[in-house]
């Protein structure tokens, strides 16, 4: 059976979700893995002495573009958000209740079918009878 949250841990959930948005593990794995991508199948030059310099240039720009753009806009711009730009959407779709029925959808709309307005399921708890 679904409970709603109390007011103080749908706060801490909301402050959980907040703190979310400043972790730079993301951009910085996504960063990674570009850059490896780039090394292994990129052309030959790279493999030059002096690149360490300029690799870790690169990398500050790439993880400084996905980090501000998590922050800022959030989603993963690599470079700014632009028709030609690369993203990693982060989505804006989750499952949410129905306080009325009990439904759970995965959605971005806020109501139910049953009319019903949703909410976030983070914001309800699952109990065992």
């Amino acid at each position: 059976m679904w409970t709603r949250r109390t007011l103080d841990e749908i706060a801490q959930v909301e402050r959980r979700k907040r703190r979310q948005k400043f972790n730079p593990l993301v951009p910085a794995l996504i960063t990674v893995v570009l850059i490896l991508i780039c090394l292994l199948f990129g052309p030959p030059y790279w493999e030059y002495p002096w690149f360490p310099r300029r690799l870790i240039i690169l990398f500050l720009i790439v993880f400084g573009s996905f980090y501000l753009s998590r922050i800022l806009v959030g989603r993963y711009w690599l470079f700014g958000p632009g028709r030609d730009s690369i993203a990693f959407p982060v989505g804006s779709e989750r499952n949410k209740i129905c306080p009325v029925c009990r439904d759970i959808h995965f959605t971005e709309s806020d109501v139910c079918s049953c009319g019903g307005r949703l909410e976030d399921l983070e914001h309800w708890k699952y109990v065992d009878d």
